[in-house]
């Protein structure tokens, strides 16, 4: 069985190319418990791009991260967030 619950989305565009999650997750748990993030690369053009979806366990740690990390960077990388979403997290019993 599954239990629904709901975790907040924080988008983050303009990663550093090949980041990874642990990079991501390392980079955002200081503000709260984090359930899962996702990097997703592409290459256009011969340049790669990333951005990525850090999913937070509660809105408190989702707000704080965007509000400290607006204008933050990640491995080097100014970094763009949008501000996080609410969404279900099935979760196992």
């Amino acid at each position: 069985d599954e239990v629904m619950r709901e975790c907040w989305v924080l988008w983050v565009g303009s990663l550093p190319p090949r980041c990874t999650e642990e990079e991501l997750v390392e980079a955002f748990c200081v503000y709260g418990p984090i359930a899962s993030a996702v990097v997703k690369s592409q290459q256009q053009s011969g340049v790669y791009s990333s951005l990525g979806f850090v999913n937070f366990m509660d809105e408190r740690g989702a707000l704080a991260a965007y509000d400290h990390m607006c204008d933050g960077e990640v491995g080097g990388f100014k970094i763009k967030l949008r501000p996080p979403q609410p969404k279900p997290l099935l979760s196992p019993l």
